[in-house]
């Protein structure tokens, strides 16, 4: 039986999976969704760096246990436990785990501070957890489009990154999808 952080995580990784390079990414070179850029300590760079020289890779990486291993721990402690994901509404848990992983724990702990209406500090506490159990699922959809509004606000200032917006925007609808909702519409 998987606990609530394996069973928000499982989504995330399915849509994360793999090693890329995309020179357009600014999170740099990423496998699994753990951004160089943004972990460059993270400890499964070296072995990373080890199998680029095989010839089997990145598939060799991709299936590498140690690897996703790596990363799962690294989505708890960097992730999951920073935005309190076990306190959360699971379906709010796993838009704010997804936001997080991609946007980076702080960010989303402000965006769904503000949904929420509470003090928007970056760190989720008591109030915080408290206020998403009392809105619930209107909380999910809000955060839901509001992050449609912030990746479309990302392309009018940073034209470079419109490259990602159907990635973004897929991202959404993938998580509409598992949440069994509509996709929320980005001006209402």
């Amino acid at each position: 039986i998987m606990d609530k952080f394996e069973a928000c995580l499982k989504p995330v990784l399915d849509y994360e999976a793999g090693w890329a390079n995309n020179p357009a990414d600014r999170g740099g070179e990423t496998i699994f969704g753990v951004a160089r850029n943004s972990n460059p300590n993270w400890p499964g760079w070296p072995k990373v760096d080890e199998l680029k020289h095989r010839p089997d890779f990145p598939a060799r990486a991709n299936a590498d246990a140690e690897l996703k291993a790596l990363a799962v721990k690294l989505y708890r402690e960097s992730y999951w436990n920073p935005i309190h994901g076990d306190e959360l509404p699971e379906r709010l848990a796993l838009v704010v785990l997804d936001h997080a992983i991609n946007s980076g724990a702080k960010t989303a702990a402000k965006e769904i501070q503000n949904v929420l209406g509470v003090l928007v500090d970056g760190i989720i506490g008591q109030k915080t957890v408290k206020a998403a159990h009392d809105q619930g699922d209107r909380a999910v959809k809000r955060l839901l489009k509001r992050r449609l509004r912030i990746y479309h606000d990302i392309t009018k200032a940073k034209p470079d990154q419109e490259i990602w917006i159907d990635n973004w925007f897929g991202r959404i609808v993938e998580l509409c999808w598992l949440l069994k909702d509509e996709p929320p519409a980005p001006n209402t």
